[in-house]
């Protein structure tokens, strides 16, 4: 598993910024837009914005398991042999793997 860490261009390490349901969006019980997400950058909460993407849950599960895709959906576990309590998924960097694998 990859870790959400990444240097900045100083070299210093810094955490890439996880995204909170209410408190980065999906705010005043308005459902932010896929569009507004894009805007917004980092790392969501699959659960919290699946409904949203135009393909199935279970196929961004599935590249999760995909080496290429490890930059952008990163299982969180609290045990390497339970499954993720939590999958984090980065629209942007999800877009470039997909372009650069010429999947659109």
């Amino acid at each position: 598993m990859n870790s959400i860490f990444e240097a900045q261009e100083s070299g210093e390490i810094c955490p890439v910024r996880w995204r909170r349901s209410g408190v980065d969006f999906d705010q005043e019980g308005r459902k932010s837009t896929l569009q507004e997400l894009f805007q917004l950058g980092g790392f969501f909460p699959l659960t919290k914005i699946d409904d949203r993407l135009p393909f199935p849950l279970a196929t961004v599960r599935r590249w999760g398991r995909i080496k290429e895709f490890a930059s952008c959906i990163v299982p969180v576990h609290i045990d390497v042999n339970e499954p993720p309590i939590l999958t984090l998924i980065d629209l942007n960097r999800l877009d470039d793997c997909l372009k650069a694998m010429a999947y659109l």
